[in-house]
C-alpha cells in the first residue's frame, strides 16, 4: 500500500484557506448578527400583543406600544450596523453594491409582474363573456330542476 504524503503543512494550508475566504473576493461575508433573532422575538409579541388588545386583556395597549417602540429600537440599531459595515469598516465594495441594486431591481421586478398578472386575472374575469354566460345559466338551472 502506497501512503501519499502531504507536502504543505496543516498550518499553511489553514492560513491559505482563511486568507481564500476573507481577503482574496469582492464580496462581503457577513458576520454573525443577534438583530434577525431579535427581530423575530419582538414581531412575535407583537403578534401576541395585538391578539391579547383585540380580545379586550387588560392593560395590554401598554404592552402594544412597548413592543413597537422595542421593535423600532431594534430595526435602528440594525441598520445602523449596516451602515457602520458599509461606510467605516467600508465592507461594501463596488461588486457588492452592483449586486446590492441588482438584488432591489429584480425585486421591484418581481412585484411589478405580480401585480400585473394579479391584476390581468380579474380583469379577464371581469370582462369574460364566458363568465357572465355561465353566471346567467348557473341561476336558469335552479329554476328547471
Amino acid at each position: 500500500m502506497r501512503k501519499t504524503v502531504n507536502i504543505i503543512p496543516m498550518n499553511v494550508q489553514l492560513k491559505n484557506l482563511i486568507t481564500l475566504n476573507n481577503e482574496n473576493q469582492p464580496f462581503h461575508l457577513v458576520d454573525i448578527s443577534p438583530w434577525p433573532l431579535f427581530t423575530s422575538i419582538l414581531a412575535f409579541q407583537v403578534v401576541i400583543s395585538f391578539l391579547l388588545f383585540f380580545n379586550k386583556f387588560n392593560f395590554t395597549i401598554w404592552l402594544l406600544y412597548f413592543s413597537f417602540a422595542i421593535i423600532l429600537i431594534v430595526i435602528l440599531t440594525w441598520f445602523w450596523n449596516i451602515i457602520v459595515e458599509s461606510t467605516f469598516q467600508g465592507h461594501h465594495t463596488k461588486k457588492v453594491q452592483k449586486g446590492l441594486k441588482m438584488g432591489m431591481f429584480l425585486f421591484i421586478l418581481s412585484e411589478i409582474m405580480f401585480f400585473f398578472s394579479f391584476f390581468w386575472c380579474f380583469f379577464s374575469f371581469e370582462f369574460s363573456p364566458f363568465y357572465l354566460n355561465r353566471m346567467y345559466m348557473t341561476t336558469y338551472r335552479h329554476k328547471f330542476s
